[in-house]
């Protein structure tokens, strides 16, 4: 049976960022990217209703509040609008790491391609979107029977048996998970869809996959709150250049903001502060899904 490092994988991103610099720079690229025609998408949709929400809730206007929020349709419509952009571009992020790890001579620009590896994880991803929210049905019906069931246990046992269902709920799928969690890198290096054959390839790893992915998780979060950090005290700093907090205090005091002078400012902190987010966000996405190449990588050799 072959076996790896859990903790070796789940370092793997750190590694990934620091020989192949052009891995996150491609990725960082490709985050601007989206921003920019996805934002293009959303504000040609509901561009004005989000700046009057936007408005209304520095203003603490409540009333012009729910008047808005009654017609926020345009804007439910513009996000729906930019999800097959970002359904592609995650597939092409995703296919950029896994080629890192399981292609590495395969360098394309900065690991980014465009063709049937990346449709083929677009499809895994409709797939498995579709099935999640089965099995979330299918989980809630169950958790709903056991629950009234548990309705005509003794009144002092009745909360101990919820938490129970609830905890035994959470544990099965985070074990369906895990098993599963092997099709993306599956599909990406077999050159097929593999929707349930991760299912055997696991077999009787699931704590090494379940400790690398929590010191994944872990490792994500640490690097993600120093990220936020980071980004928020720059946040403040431009935000004090470009003089928001005047803004603030008189749209508070029901006052008139000349917009279209604070354009040029606003669009130089937006513009900052997007460059540093995206390849912030690159490095967290290369830590967060690269352990999961280098299982499949160690588990399927021979």
């Amino acid at each position: 049976m072959n076996r790896f490092s859990p903790s070796e994988a789940a370092f793997e991103g750190f590694r990934l960022t620091r020989e192949k610099p052009s891995l996150i720079l491609s990725i960082g690229l490709l985050e601007i990217l989206y921003a920019l025609i996805g934002g293009a998408i959303f504000f040609n949709m509901a561009g004005q209703q989000f700046l009057d929400l936007l408005s209304a809730a520095m203003a603490h206007d409540t009333a012009r509040l729910q008047n808005i929020q009654a017609q926020m349709m345009p804007i439910r419509i513009a996000q729906l609008a930019t999800a097959p952009v970002q359904l592609l571009v995650y597939s092409v992020i995703f296919a950029a790491i896994f080629r890192a790890v399981l292609r590495p001579t395969e360098r394309g620009l900065g690991f980014l391609k465009l063709g049937c590896d990346e449709l083929r994880l677009l499809l895994l991803g409709v797939v498995y979107f579709l099935l999640f929210l089965l099995f979330a049905v299918v989980i809630g019906i169950v958790v709903g029977i056991l629950s009234v069931i548990v309705q005509t246990a003794p009144e002092q046992a009745r909360r101990p048996l919820v938490v129970l269902i609830v905890v035994l709920a959470v544990a099965f799928f985070v074990w369906v998970a895990v098993r599963l969690s092997l099709a993306g890198p599956m599909t990406f290096a077999e050159g097929k869809l593999r929707i349930f054959e991760s299912w055997r390839l696991t077999k009787g790893h699931f704590w090494s996959l379940f400790g690398m992915y929590l010191l994944t998780i872990i490792l994500a979060v640490v690097v993600s709150v120093l990220i936020m950090v980071v980004l928020a005290v720059i946040g403040v700093v431009l935000a004090f250049a470009l003089g928001i907090g005047d803004v603030i205090k008189t749209l508070s005091a029901g006052g008139h903001v000349d917009f279209a002078g604070l354009a040029p400012g606003l669009m130089f902190g937006a513009a900052v502060f997007l460059l540093l987010a995206s390849f912030f966000n690159a490095f967290v996405r290369i830590i967060t899904y690269a352990p999961a190449a280098v299982a499949y990588r160690e588990l399927s050799s021979k």
